[in-house]
């Protein structure tokens, strides 16, 4: 599409629209998927994530793996099939707000990743994908720990 990794926050808000101000969904092919942008520290975008609404462990099987399919066709149509893939997963197989990744495809910088997420609230599952850069996300990350890590030496040091 029109993002790209790196972009500011201004340029991405005026690509996306109020898609991205409102937290409005957008359909992709049969269903709806909310965006939610990622930005580092510097204001660049590193990740988008799309997400279907959640839905409870009874439609596991039927709804949210028809979306998370509908995710998969889609990315599997503009690149080829997923360098690796993992089964759909059942509902024993979750722990609350861990991710399953179904698919997964990975080329120059950028990986996708499709698959189901599990949310805090219990038995509710929705569609996920994460699109990223990952030279940007592991710096992204990096940052954190440091931040994290130095938070932690100032505490033991007034401790």
């Amino acid at each position: 599409g029109e993002i790209k990794f790196g972009m500011t926050r201004d340029t991405v808000q005026s690509i996306m629209g109020k898609t991205l101000d409102q937290g409005k969904s957008k359909l992709l092919g049969a269903y709806n998927y909310s965006f939610t942008p990622s930005f580092n520290d510097a204001g660049q975008l590193y990740m988008l994530q799309l997400q279907t609404a959640s839905e409870s462990s009874l439609q596991l099987e039927s709804s949210v793996r028809a979306k998370v399919d509908n995710l998969k066709q889609i990315i599997t149509t503009k690149y080829g099939e997923p360098k690796k893939s993992f089964g759909y997963p059942d509902d024993f197989a979750f722990v609350e707000t861990q991710i399953q990744w179904t698919n997964i495809w990975e080329f120059d910088t950028k990986t996708i990743k499709v698959g189901v997420a599990a949310e805090t609230e219990g038995s509710r599952y929705k569609a996920i994908c994460w699109i990223y850069d990952d030279p940007l996300r592991i710096k992204q990350l990096n940052q954190g720990a440091d931040l994290l890590k130095s938070k932690i030496e100032k505490a033991a040091t007034n401790f």
